[in-house]
């Protein structure tokens, strides 16, 4: 059922962070590609290359639940959430809604751990930096977070051409970012394992919207629950 396997993978995170009722981790990379022949511009990102973002949202054992791409490499990452299914669909109340759990008081939604890039939502959280440092409990938000980084750090290791640019038609490549995730997906099911570093620096700025209403009682429930722990 589908609340058991929720359950699952909040449970798995549980486990890397303490921090209650998260299903899940958001990140977004760069994928290089050759300049399109039309609107290249667009595709042309901070670090001075043609690139497609695209956007993992992975579990706990790092196993991707949602993969979207094709999206210019100029966009920011907050950007792109808000063109993705995974936006529309928790926005709407679609999904992440149960279980619920109740932090003295506020109703906690199944969570989505991101980047500073990426808007606070009753739904994502993300650290939130004090005088230039994180606190204990936002260092917990920041190793969930980790979950997805390490996930397309393996994807690239074992999928090299994606670190490289790829020279196919443009209007092919996200079906080959795609297959490369099911097989990330298969290969981690299998138990293989691929060691990686910690250096990625496709992170974005941070987001410089409002957060949404309630996503700062969230976050302020969420941390003070870790407090006390």
């Amino acid at each position: 059922r589908s609340s058991d396997l929720f359950f699952e993978k909040i449970e798995g995170f549980s486990q890397i962070s303490k921090i209650p009722n998260v299903v899940a981790a958001i990140q977004g990379t760069h994928i290089p590609i050759k300049a399109p022949l039309n609107n290249h511009e667009d595709y042309f990102n901070r670090k001075h290359l043609y690139s497609y973002v695209m956007q993992a949202v992975v579990d706990s054992h790092g196993l991707y639940l949602s993969v979207s791409t094709g999206y210019p490499g100029s966009l920011h990452d907050a950007r792109v959430l808000r063109l993705s299914e995974t936006f529309d669909a928790a926005e709407n109340e679609n999904i992440l809604m149960e279980p619920t759990v109740d932090l003295h008081g506020t109703v906690i939604r199944p969570l989505i751990i991101g980047e500073s890039a990426y808007p606070q939502k009753t739904w994502l959280l993300h650290p939130v930096k004090d005088n230039r440092t994180l606190t204990r409990e936002q260092k917990k938000l920041s190793k969930a977070r980790i979950v997805s980084e390490h996930a397309i750090g393996k994807t690239k290791g074992w999928w090299r051409v994606l670190e490289k640019r790829l020279d196919e038609d443009s209007d092919r490549i996200p079906d080959t970012i795609i297959a490369a995730c099911v097989l990330h997906n298969i290969c981690t099911l299998r138990g293989e394992n691929y060691d990686i570093s910690d250096d990625s620096d496709d992170s974005d700025s941070e987001d410089d919207e409002d957060p949404t209403p309630g996503a700062n009682a969230t976050l302020q429930a969420v941390v003070d629950y870790v407090a006390d722990l």
